[in-house]
């Protein structure tokens, strides 16, 4: 559907995985419809999939040990099973240097 279908529905299925990118991310099979979703995306849906990416987590930050708080979707993601490899898809989809950016810009929040 992602690779064959029309664009209409294309964009509606990377709208319905951008909406809940984390928790999509986050299962073993949803990961795969995200990272196939960075991979045909246009260049305005995969760049509001990174901003999802990057958003704030609810405003405050998530202890998951005693020692780590996460604070954006991308620090809960790089630690997942299953969401890093959408984490690795999207450094193959965009340029490094916007990757770069990125994990520059959610480091900087701690």
């Amino acid at each position: 559907m992602l690779k064959h279908g029309t664009d209409e529905r294309r964009a509606r299925l990377t709208q319905f995985i951008t909406l809940n990118l984390l928790e999509h991310s986050q299962h073993k099979f949803a990961s795969n419809v995200v990272e196939k979703c960075l991979q045909f995306a246009s260049k305005a849906e995969r760049f509001n999939m990174v901003q999802q990416v990057l958003r704030p987590l609810d405003g405050k930050p998530v202890a998951t040990t005693a020692d780590a708080d996460l604070h954006c979707a991308l620090d809960v993601m790089i630690g997942d099973p299953y969401a890093n490899y959408v984490v690795q898809k999207l450094f193959e989809v965009r340029h490094l240097a916007v990757c770069v950016c990125a994990v520059s810009e959610c480091v900087a929040a701690f």
